[in-house]
């Protein structure tokens, strides 16, 4: 049996994708060895499941739908740009999402519960709410692109805001150029 990459994920709208290639901008205009995520593929990852048997789809999918069910949609808002790690250098640039209520958090953490009553293993940190907006692949212009982010401020995202309503399952195909996301399967939040 085949095998996909999949994970569970909140997609970003277009207007906020567009709000979010115009903030980093003067970061791309450093010229660090950035590897920058493809502006279509900005999303927040609730549970990533790896490499799944195709014949396991129906099972995340039920699991997932009895996770969410209880969520209503909301809206979320764009933070402030952050690095992992926070001190040193940094080897992730990304973008924080105020998680007003901790309804990704919640959603996450249900997620986690049902998924891993299936035998999918639990995620050994803190769900952290944020955008991936890149990945340094080298100290290569590294302080150029911290004094563009220093130059950005403290609330980047502004009050940029997204309603959720759906929740997706998402297969991610690795290739040369950059993962190439496809929609597995659409949860629906409810009022």
């Amino acid at each position: 049996m085949s095998t996909k990459r999949l994970f569970i994920a909140v997609e970003m709208d277009e207007s906020v994708r567009k709000r979010i290639a115009e903030m980093t901008a003067p970061l791309k205009k450093a010229n660090a060895d950035v590897k920058w995520v493809q502006q279509d593929n900005l999303h927040i990852t609730l549970k990533f499941l790896g490499e799944v048997d195709e014949g396991r789809i129906g099972v995340i999918v039920d699991a997932a739908r009895g996770a969410l069910a209880g969520f209503k949609p909301f809206v979320l808002t764009l933070g402030e740009l952050g690095t992992f790690p926070p001190r040193g250098k940094p080897r992730v640039i990304w973008l924080a999402i105020r998680d007003v209520g901790g309804v990704l958090a919640g959603m996450s953490g249900a997620l986690e519960k049902a998924l891993e009553k299936e035998g999918f293993p639990a995620e050994d940190r803190e769900f952290t709410a944020h955008l991936t907006l890149g990945r340094v692949r080298s100290p290569k212009g590294v302080e150029r692109l911290e004094a563009a982010m220093a130059g950005l401020s403290a609330g980047a995202g502004g009050e940029f805001a997204q309603k959720v309503d759906k929740v997706f399952l998402v297969r991610s195909v690795l290739t040369s150029a950059g993962p190439v996301y496809s929609t597995e399967h659409a949860f629906q939040l409810v009022e």
